[in-house]
């Protein structure tokens, strides 16, 4: 879903239900694992992440916790480390 303020509504749905429970939010970056050069890696990362952050910061004024903030690459565990709880990392490892 797009982030900003529709994603904040579908978090607010899921935390509305009995049988869901509203954990956190997830941002994928597969083009910036690829983009040549530290600083234009850093900059595209960092723009891919923007929103998952933006939306981040809806849920946690409307009330909602965001327990974990998962994704990034294998690219740019180094740069995404410090914006998200996990990391999903691994392609090295599993390609």
């Amino acid at each position: 879903i797009e982030p900003g303020a529709k994603a904040l509504a579908l978090a607010q749905r899921v935390a509305g239900k009995k049988n869901l429970q509203f954990r956190g939010l997830m941002a994928h970056s597969g083009t910036a694992s690829h983009t040549k050069g530290w600083d234009a890696r850093k900059a595209r990362s960092k723009q891919d992440l923007a929103g998952m952050l933006e939306t981040n910061e809806l849920c946690k004024k409307a009330g909602l916790p965001v327990e974990i903030r998962t994704g990034g690459s294998t690219g740019t565990y180094n740069i995404d480390a410090g914006s998200l709880t996990e990391l999903q990392a691994g392609s090295y490892m599993f390609m």
